[in-house]
């Protein structure tokens, strides 16, 4: 790109990507002669997901990854990203940055560097928006239309949607909504997402239970484990859990020194073969639980059951009017499984920002193989490529095929170089 030549890049979504990739772009402008204007499009605040306002988590979990794993690690310049740029973000906009602006570095450093909790985490990257004097536009996103070789983004809908400006690229983050997620919210029936902010129901719907009464969760990895922490912390031990998942119990996941290069080792991961990098990717990134909270799982008294989520009755026909989840097994035959509580934990929609195409762009909608089609076509810079018509699109946590930290918080820093380079 030319000195001068000023690209718009839009980030759906004030999260770790979506700073790291803004904080990188400042940087750029910086210390470079290159022009990215990068702007943040979030509905409700910097690190909302993690601060526990809006579900997700109640912000008082710890962090799974080191905080020294921040929005620039780990700090390699890339092709087209000079290592000055990587310097000045390590010095200015780091974790220990951070620390040494609120004065609490020191004592960070004198408790053996604990993990910060989600809360924490989101404080950093608001600090870090702040001082890079990040653009963030506090809407919702509901709409995409290619205009060119750009992209024109919408918000609100029908006579009241508005133009929010046109961009070079767009970059889609957040996990999206729960999979199987409810339309109405129901007393007895929560999900990974609104289990934190409604655990005043939670302690209702057990306080009105039996002290034997199972709790029955769907999903094996990261946010049930969350979840059992939770209520391990808060005090229900006596009530069994039923753990329904093909996942026939909690994986954790080791932190060595192999495991952990390579998630931002680009050449090493470029060598795998297509069944490694899957197997390396559903064994330590999908459907594993971080060694910090088993501590606490360990206590609780779980059973796990073969079988997948069919659906959840909420008719009220179990027993004492309990809620039931309905588990089928892998020759199709159902079960209820009754509970006090039923929550869905299966994770999210990482394909939700499909919604926000027009309907001309994918008129039959798109299979699970054309999703991964896609995400097996995607180009070094995280962006659909292959099979794909529209303007650059990117999909971090789609990318497995590209990196295994792109869909975490395991290689911001990397992630963010493959994008900003594909503008600049």
């Amino acid at each position: 790109m030319a000195a001068g030549k000023l690209k718009k890049l839009a980030v759906i979504g004030g999260g770790p990507k979506g700073v790291a990739i803004a904080i990188k772009a400042h940087a750029l402008n910086k210390v470079t002669s290159r022009r990215l204007q990068v702007e943040i499009f979030e509905r409700d605040e910097i690190g909302s997901h993690w601060r526990g306002a809006v579900g997700y988590t109640d912000g008082e979990q710890e962090l799974c990854t080191p905080a020294f794993r921040d929005l620039g690690f780990p700090y390699t310049p890339e092709k087209r990203v000079p290592a000055k740029v990587q310097d000045y973000c390590h010095a200015e906009l780091s974790w220990s940055a951070f620390k040494v602006a609120d004065g609490t570095y020191r004592d960070w450093i004198n408790h053996g560097c604990p993990r910060p909790t989600h809360g924490d985490f989101a404080d950093y990257l608001q600090w870090a928006a702040v001082k890079a004097r990040c653009k963030i536009t506090q809407t919702d996103v509901t709409g995409l239309e290619p205009k060119g070789s750009k992209w024109t983004l919408f918000a609100g809908a029908g006579r009241s949607r508005i133009s929010l400006g046109d961009f070079d690229g767009v970059v889609v983050t957040g996990p999206g909504p729960p999979r199987n997620a409810r339309a109405t919210p129901h007393p007895q029936i929560f999900d990974g997402r609104d289990f934190w902010s409604r655990t005043d129901e939670v302690r209702a719907a057990l306080k009105n239970a039996l002290p034997d009464d199972e709790i029955v969760i769907a999903g094996a990895g990261g946010t049930a484990a969350a979840i059992i922490a939770w209520l391990a912390r808060a005090g229900y031990k006596s009530h069994p859990i039923i753990v329904v998942s093909v996942q026939p119990t909690l994986f954790t996941r080791g932190e060595s020194f192999f495991e952990e290069d390579l998630f931002s080792n680009e050449a090493a991961w470029a060598a795998l073969s297509p069944a490694s990098r899957k197997l390396f990717s559903e064994r330590l990134t999908r459907g594993v639980v971080w060694r910090a909270v088993m501590p606490q799982i360990s206590k609780m008294s779980l059973t796990f059951v073969d079988r997948r989520m069919h659906a959840i009755d909420d008719s009220g026909a179990g027993r004492r009017g309990q809620v039931s989840l309905i588990a089928q097994d892998h020759l199709g035959a159902r079960t209820p499984f009754p509970g006090a509580i039923v929550i869905n934990a299966l994770g999210f929609d990482s394909w939700w920002f499909l919604k926000l195409l027009p309907t001309t762009a994918f008129p039959f909608g798109v299979s699970e193989t054309a999703q991964e089609s896609l995400k097996q076509g995607m180009n070094r810079h995280l962006a659909f490529e292959s099979g794909w018509t529209l303007p650059p699109l990117h999909a971090p946590f789609l990318a497995e095929k590209i990196g295994p930290g792109f869909g975490s918080l395991l290689a911001l820093g990397d992630m963010s170089n493959r994008v900003v380079a594909s503008y600049i």
